[in-house]
């Protein structure tokens, strides 16, 4: 691995994978001073009905309340600690959402927050833009065969390009997609080189695209992958060598065939960005390798990589079992790891963390980079909000959290 810049505490964040520009954007954001409020997040909301499925999502703890969380997130990312929901997202261990370690980073910046609703299952009771109704289905499930309809993604993209025309200089993209982790990994298949070498991939080259899931869950998450794979074979009359040259050809096809509505807003939005030459941190792992996939297949690559990078949390970046590294590599995609120091938490439910419970969402990782760079605060101090955050985020959950 990179070091951070000589100037960061080196175990507060790492280049975990380096492409031509990475140095120049932690430059860039290291060397920013008095600028917190000239940070705009966007937090990108869709619903997928993989959410529904048991072991593919830990973004609830059952498939009704999976439903719900993209707006109970938002919810709680905007509203203030002293008049928040009632409920906040929990795993099905029972851990609380990373909105926690999101909403704690932001307190040191003044960011320009927008919600923007994809296409969710429930709107969220905060401001912000409902630009779809439709939410993405797993292509067996689906009446079309595939996830979204193709004008739909073409429509999506088109908006998030049109979005980005009036943008800051430096800005964040975010998710929230409870099963998006699985059409991540889907899209990455359909559009990765590899894949041509074989009509069947072997367990561990799909393993590859999963950048996270639930502790035991592995498995069952990739025969889910290779059964969508398989689905989309025998219904498009295509092997899948076949299915990935089209893809390539036309990387939006992936995100109709097997992807989500934030897929293709984000990559819409990053894009547009990329092509004025504006900075933009994309929060997340294998979701956002997605779209930063699709967006490099749409222009140069070097065009992204001297102005873009992906951040995440150590959760995701260091898992062993995941080998985001070796994914963010194989895509060519910069990625750099966030260390929250979770394991000095004085609450177990954020120590759990550490033991490889929920790791990323809500733009999680990135947000902690933008405080650690932005407003050049220390692991301690940020560990300390977190803390008092969660404290007061959870106060209504039953004691033990």
């Amino acid at each position: 691995m990179v070091s951070a810049p000589a100037n960061q505490k080196e175990h507060d964040f790492l280049t975990v994978h380096e492409e031509e520009g990475t140095e120049q954007v932690l430059k860039f954001l290291t060397q920013r001073r008095d600028t917190r409020n000239q940070l705009k997040f966007n937090l990108v909301l869709a619903s997928t009905t993989l959410s529904d499925l048991d072991n593919i999502s830990a973004a609830g703890k059952d498939s009704e309340s999976r439903r719900l969380t993209p707006a109970l997130d938002a919810e709680a990312l905007c509203h203030s600690l002293e008049n928040l929901p009632v409920s906040l997202p929990v795993s099905p261990a029972g851990v609380t959402s990373p909105v926690v370690l999101t909403k704690a980073a932001l307190t040191f910046l003044e960011p320009k927050l927008e919600i923007v609703d994809a296409g969710s299952f429930k709107q969220p009771a905060v401001m912000h833009r409902r630009i779809n109704d439709e939410v993405a289905k797993y292509p067996t499930q689906s009446d079309l065969g595939r996830a979204l309809d193709r004008k739909l993604v073409t429509d999506l993209f088109e908006q998030g390009l049109n979005d980005s025309r009036n943008g800051e200089e430096l800005e964040l993209i975010a998710e929230c997609v409870p099963g998006g982790t699985t059409s991540a990994a889907l899209v990455l298949a359909l559009t990765n080189l590899e894949s041509d070498s074989s009509i069947r991939m072997p367990p561990e080259k799909l393993a590859s695209y999963c950048s996270s899931s639930l502790l035991g869950a592995k498995s069952q998450k990739i025969s889910f992958i290779r059964e969508q794979l398989d689905f989309l074979e025998t219904s498009r009359g295509k092997a899948l060598p076949e299915l990935v040259s089209q893809c390539l050809r036309d990387p939006l096809e992936a995100i109709s065939l097997a992807g989500d509505t934030m897929q293709a807003y984000a990559a819409g939005y990053l894009l547009g960005r990329a092509s004025k030459g504006q900075t933009t941190i994309l929060a997340g792992g294998s979701q956002m390798i997605a779209v930063y996939r699709i967006a490099s297949l749409l222009t140069k690559p070097e065009l992204l990589a001297t102005n873009s990078l992906i951040a995440t949390t150590k959760y995701v970046a260091l898992d062993k079992e995941a080998k985001v590294k070796d994914l963010a590599a194989k895509n060519k995609a910069p990625l750099v790891s966030v260390d929250p120091h979770l394991k000095n938490s004085v609450h177990q439910g954020l120590r759990a963390y550490e033991q490889g419970h929920v790791k990323e969402g809500v733009g999680a990782g990135a947000a902690c980079l933008m405080a650690y760079t932005l407003a050049k605060i220390s692991g301690e101090e940020l560990l300390e909000e977190i803390d008092k955050t969660y404290g007061s985020l959870t106060v209504a959950l039953s004691p033990g959290q």
